[in-house]
């Protein structure tokens, strides 16, 4: 209600007005409504654009670092390759007898065998190109002396060689001469048979 008195404009009557009709209270509520709806949405809509940009930063990182890999597979490409190349080769590496178990054989056969005398040793090592996976042949060339000339001391030396290195074979490659003072001998070893 709007009092009215002599002293109240037409101005403060009207401005009374809004604030006390039910009219313009709910016009006001509306208005007040739809722009907090507006201001609602709006964050919203600026969250969501917010999220998608998140995203699609997230989207480029990540082809980024696809990529980088990419780069870095094709830059460590040889040393997979080497490294597959020794797991095939892992067999034949653990079944080869290294050159230092075979010169460990020597030294215990001339152990074993006192009368015989160490001249020279050659060894060398072959693999079949065809097939890598195969077992390395070992060859092994012992030239000795004995002290006294009988072929019984060759022959204990030659097993005992052959007992030392498993499945190996040795083979007197040169004959002895008896009658020398020294007579000299060869063994030609193949590990494996």
């Amino acid at each position: 209600m709007i009092k009215e008195g002599l002293f109240i404009t037409a101005s403060t009557r009207t401005r009374q007005g809004y604030r006390t009709e039910p009219f313009y209270r709910h016009t006001f509520t509306l208005l007040l409504a739809i722009g907090s709806s507006i201001l609602i949405t709006a964050a919203l809509f600026m969250a969501v654009k917010a999220w998608e940009n998140s995203q699609i930063e997230e989207q480029n990182g990540l082809a980024a670092r696809e990529s980088q890999l990419h780069l870095d597979e094709d830059k460590l490409r040889p040393t997979q390759a080497r490294i597959e190349a020794l797991t095939s080769l892992r067999t034949r590496i653990e079944r080869r007898t290294p050159a230092a178990r075979m010169l460990a054989a020597v030294e215990a056969a001339l152990a074993k065998c006192p009368n015989v005398c160490l001249r020279q040793v050659e060894l060398e090592s072959t693999s079949d190109d065809k097939s890598p996976a195969d077992i390395d042949r070992w060859s092994l060339l012992v030239q000795a002396v004995t002290r006294i000339p009988d072929r019984q001391v060759i022959s204990d030396f030659r097993e005992a060689l052959g007992r030392e290195l498993g499945q190996a074979s040795v083979v007197i490659s040169e004959q002895p001469n008896l009658t020398l003072a020294q007579p000299q001998f060869s063994l030609q070893v193949q590990y494996p048979r």
